[in-house]
């Protein structure tokens, strides 16, 4: 669906609503924040069923679900070399991190033997991530002109780098505390 609708982004820019020139455009800019933002956050924003295969490292008790917060445990379901494992029982999740922590023993070393089926993202994006899409969206509409180029020169010979894909500084911040850093 996106993170933001067409409406809200012609707004953002200040397009009228009856002006349809620029709607293929603006779809194309939402669907690049709609990946970008949740690349620079390293989790799903929008609500989504999520499958992970994980393999432990060895002697781990501990794993994380490449996507967190997880949004309850009623659609969770976690097996291990194809065992269905049962939570309280085999292991604890938080739900706020995706860590999963094996109540005894390790979890299993074997590519990939550990699975992990649960819904990831929000149930309602928080107004300051639709805020940072928006601004995303923003920039890369007064930015259009510079599609296709690397680097342009400003006064006093300085060479300004233009970055595909980077997040603007504004919605960096707005999204910062909802980042998370996998090593």
């Amino acid at each position: 669906m996106g993170i933001v609708s067409l409406a809200d982004a012609k707004t953002f820019i200040g397009v009228e609503s009856a002006v349809t020139t620029y709607d293929a455009l603006l779809g194309s800019l939402i669907n690049a924040a709609d990946v970008q933002i949740p690349r620079y956050l390293g989790t799903a924003v929008e609500s989504a069923v999520v499958t992970d295969s994980i393999t432990a490292c060895g002697y781990e008790r501990r794993v994380f679900a490449s996507n967190a917060p997880i949004r309850d445990t009623a659609s969770l379901e976690v097996k291990e070399n194809g065992t269905t494992l049962t939570e309280d029982t085999d292991y604890a999740v938080e739900l706020s991190t995706g860590a999963f922590t094996r109540l005894s023993g390790y979890w299993s070393t074997i590519s990939k033997a550990i699975t992990l089926k649960y819904s990831a993202g929000f149930a309602t994006v928080p107004a300051d991530i639709k805020l940072a899409v928006l601004m995303q969206i923003k920039h890369q509409w007064q930015q259009r002109a510079m599609i296709g180029i690397n680097s342009r020169s400003a006064e006093g010979n300085i060479t300004i780098e233009e970055q595909p894909g980077t997040i603007v500084k504004g919605a960096r911040a707005l999204l910062d505390s909802y980042r998370r850093i996998a090593f």
